[in-house]
């Protein structure tokens, strides 16, 4: 037996004065706000959400700029920064889902997640990451960071590249079983 995927219907925010699409499922529990990665949209979390929203009020957002939601011309109003993204988080937190939540994020909305963890930590629960993609806010800030630390990173992000490598770290990070 196969199951019948329905997309969740879609609503609309405004924040700012731009128009932010969201996707909402369950009515109940606490609530879980799913957070895309680079280029993608709400929709990334279409086939979670129905099973999220099982247990808990689950929500997926468009980021700014990102999917159905606007996409302004970047201003001295408005930026496209992770700092931006956290408080479009922390304010869909606050004025819809009206309490805190587990952020769930993928790629760059890691560090979205993150970020609003910092900025507002009451209104962040717990954040689940999947493929996290702190390249990006390394880039930006890599002239600050210390002279080792920018001169060691390439080689070290090299050196993940590589598979048995990786199989490595993974298997030693594994639990013992008893």
């Amino acid at each position: 037996m196969t199951s019948v995927l329905v997309a969740p219907p879609t609503k609309t925010w405004q924040w700012r004065g731009f128009s932010i699409r969201y996707q909402q499922v369950g009515e109940a529990g606490v609530p879980v706000l799913c957070i895309h990665g680079f280029g993608a949209s709400s929709d990334h979390w279409r086939k979670n959400l129905p099973v999220y929203g099982q247990q808990h009020r689950a929500f997926a957002i468009d980021l700014v700029g990102f999917g159905l939601s606007d996409k302004p011309a970047p201003s001295a109003s408005l930026a496209y920064t992770f700092e931006t993204w956290s408080q479009q988080i922390i304010d869909f937190c606050r004025e819809v889902i009206g309490q805190p939540a587990h952020l769930v994020a993928n790629s760059i909305g890691c560090v979205v997640a993150m970020q609003a963890a910092v900025d507002s930590p009451a209104w962040v629960r717990s954040i689940v990451m999947l493929n996290c993609s702190l390249r990006l806010l390394h880039e930006r800030r890599r002239a600050a960071i210390p002279w080792h630390q920018r001169m060691s990173t390439p080689l070290i992000q090299q050196l993940l590249g590589y598979p048995a490598l990786g199989r490595f770290l993974f298997l030693a990070a594994l639990p013992v079983p008893r």
